[in-house]
């Protein structure tokens, strides 16, 4: 079966091609084409590994699908909320240059303080994880760490997210850079986001927050972030954010 589709992203029309034949897939692929594969568990030989999307079903290929499938192809990013100053978007490769200039600018150790007193992200490290996480976290997942961008001048200021932790609950994080400080912008960024956390059902989400860290406990009391009574001996706080219906 091949069957193609035409998605417009940004009023530029490009082909999908969706099949569950092996040779064709690779065929457009290879012609730097986006593809798309139809997974039937009873032949998983039929998609090889190269084809990075799938479904198992027709009826799941949404418009919003194909136009997400497609601006990751191009290097694109998928947009996940939009405020009155800012747009929150997946980061893209394009976007290393100015994180790194961010980050190389913090001894190693210090570098858990910036993200709501958390580890420092693995996607940060260095250029290859960087890539690794965008290629692999999105698609997967469909939710992680996003870029903060300033809508007016599409500019990078920071990024916002949540994630599974270890226990298997969702927390939270984010930055804003220095220059862009104290304009409200953490707060409008982690208010879009726990909107999208909601809409995911990827509810209730924590945050872990130093003590000392008055800004960032003030900002988690401002978008109704609970601390909680139990606390562990590393001086983090933990709180817990359970929207009200």
């Amino acid at each position: 079966m091949k069957k193609e589709y035409s998605v417009i992203v940004e009023k530029t029309a490009y082909p999908v091609l969706f099949s569950d034949e092996k040779e064709a897939l690779l065929a457009a692929k290879a012609a730097g084409r986006a593809v798309l594969g139809l997974w039937n568990a009873e032949y998983p030989e039929n998609i090889p590994a190269e084809i990075p999307y799938l479904v198992e079903d027709e009826a799941q290929l949404t418009e919003e699908f194909l136009e997400r499938l497609v601006r990751r192809f191009l290097n694109l990013p998928w947009i996940i909320a939009k405020t009155r100053r800012l747009r929150i978007r997946e980061f893209i490769p394009g976007d290393w240059e100015r994180i790194s200039a961010f980050f190389g600018n913090y001894p190693r150790r210090a570098l858990g303080q910036i993200f709501i007193d958390g580890e420092c992200p693995a996607a940060f490290v260095d250029e290859w994880a960087f890539l690794s996480y965008i290629r692999v976290q999105y698609p997967f997942y469909e939710y992680g760490i996003w870029a903060v961008e300033e809508t007016e001048n599409h500019e990078l200021i920071g990024g916002c997210g949540f994630w599974d932790g270890e226990m298997g609950e969702t927390e939270i994080g984010y930055w804003i850079f220095p220059a862009f400080q104290r304009r409200g912008y953490a707060k409008e960024a982690v208010q879009a986001v726990l909107a999208y956390a909601r809409y995911l059902g990827k509810i209730p989400i924590y945050a872990q927050i130093r003590e000392e860290n008055l800004p960032s406990r003030k900002l988690a009391e401002k978008v109704q972030f609970i601390l909680l009574p139990e606390q562990s001996q590393s001086r983090k706080l933990r709180y817990r954010y359970v929207p009200y219906y």
